[in-house]
């Protein structure tokens, strides 16, 4: 059950994000609507890539081990994106065919003109800023790492960020 549920998932769902400069370890799994994909990372899918990381332990496939760091670099990601540290409930990033991804510019070096990705940070369409509290890409970074995001920079920061922002004095 497994192996064919996630196998449907890397067919139809599973995309490996190309429109951020200078990444290229991030990868989600997305949204089929109407046959129609949407490059939409749901927070509440952070839990996929220690899912991916179990199965690539469990049931000897290596490949998975890869999909799952990938897809928990892209959380990381969109935590690191967000002006409280929080990952966002749904972050849109640009498709690799979407023709607004790029605007011009001028090189301030030659004058000349020259394509920049679009979004704030590059790469990202929108964000949905709120958070709901859930852990997912901390428990995804233990699966995929074998050592737990804490010991790494990206999940060190998340907890450090969970505590600023959910904890008050009495």
């Amino acid at each position: 059950m497994y192996k064919d549920s996630i196998n449907s998932v890397n067919q139809y769902l599973l995309r490996h994000i190309e429109t951020v400069p200078g990444r290229n370890d991030l990868a989600l799994i997305g949204l089929a609507r109407h046959g129609v994909f949407s490059h939409e990372l749901q927070h509440l899918t952070c839990f996929a890539g220690g899912m991916y990381g179990l199965g690539a332990k469990l049931l000897n496939r290596p490949a998975d081990l890869l999909i799952g760091q990938n897809v928990t670099e892209a959380c990381v990601f969109a935590y690191e994106c967000s002006a409280t540290g929080l990952g966002p409930e749904v972050i849109h990033f640009w498709g690799e065919s979407e023709r607004h991804r790029y605007k011009a510019s001028l090189d301030p070096k030659t004058g000349e003109r020259v394509r920049v990705p679009n979004g704030d940070p590059a790469g990202v369409k929108s964000m949905r800023p709120e958070h709901i509290g859930r852990p997912e890409t901390i428990e995804s970074g233990k699966q995929t790492t074998g050592r737990g995001m804490l010991c790494c920079t990206g999940g060190w920061l998340t907890l450090v960020c969970f505590f600023q922002s959910f904890t008050c004095t009495a």
